[in-house]
């Protein structure tokens, strides 16, 4: 189950709740890997957390890298294919601290001109 301020949501499959953390930051939804997201079951797990916040009425979501210095192309697969979702639903998903592995694979693979990537909280709006 994944909760934030009094929400709870429950999640279907094997999804580590307790690395998973999640927050609010206006009307963002802010959702933390809390690992590497290095695997290909990584990429299942990302994905389900998003869509479930996405089912659960918010319609920015936030993906902090800030504890995910490595990812792979599974991942970079499901944040594209997450965002496609979101466009279309008039959403908007956002990157924030994206570094070292991570921030210069989905460089090279283009994905900073279809996401949006941010250093800071601050300059969610």
């Amino acid at each position: 189950m994944l909760k934030f301020g009094k929400k709870k949501y429950t999640m279907e499959g094997n999804v580590d709740s307790g690395r998973t953390k999640i927050r609010k930051k206006g009307e963002y939804c802010i959702l933390c890997p809390g690992s590497e997201l290095s695997m290909i079951e990584d990429a299942g797990r990302i994905l389900e957390n998003m869509q479930t916040l996405h089912a659960a009425g918010n319609k920015k979501i936030c993906v902090d890298l800030t504890m995910s210095p490595v990812i792979n192309s599974s991942v970079i697969g499901a944040l594209i294919a997450f965002n496609n979702e979101m466009e279309k639903s008039g959403g908007e998903l956002v990157i924030l601290n994206a570094r070292n592995v991570a921030l210069e694979t989905m460089v090279r693979s283009h994905i900073n001109r279809v996401i949006r990537f941010i250093r800071d909280e601050d300059e969610l709006a």
